[in-house]
């Protein structure tokens, strides 16, 4: 997760070639800026689950983003108020 003041999550992917060269691959970005809600201040982080199917994604007081995963990767989102 990126921090304030436009935070998003990214998710990615790590590769590795025949040759030895590592790529980091940019594999979904889901921006988390809202205009309106203040900044949380006593937690601005993402917990997962430690089945790795959900997580919860906390930027602003009074409201949660819910992520679903599948394989440690993304498959849809929504808001919690």
């Amino acid at each position: 997760m990126l921090a304030h003041p436009d935070p998003e999550l990214i998710f990615l992917s790590y590769a590795e070639t025949q040759d030895g060269v590592v790529e980091l691959q940019l594999i979904h970005q889901l921006h988390l800026y809202e205009r309106t809600p203040r900044p949380a201040e006593f937690f601005n982080d993402i917990l997962v689950h430690p089945c790795g199917k959900l997580a919860v994604v906390s930027c602003y007081v009074g409201k949660l983003k819910i992520v679903n995963l599948k394989a440690g990767r993304f498959i849809d989102d929504f808001d919690v108020l």
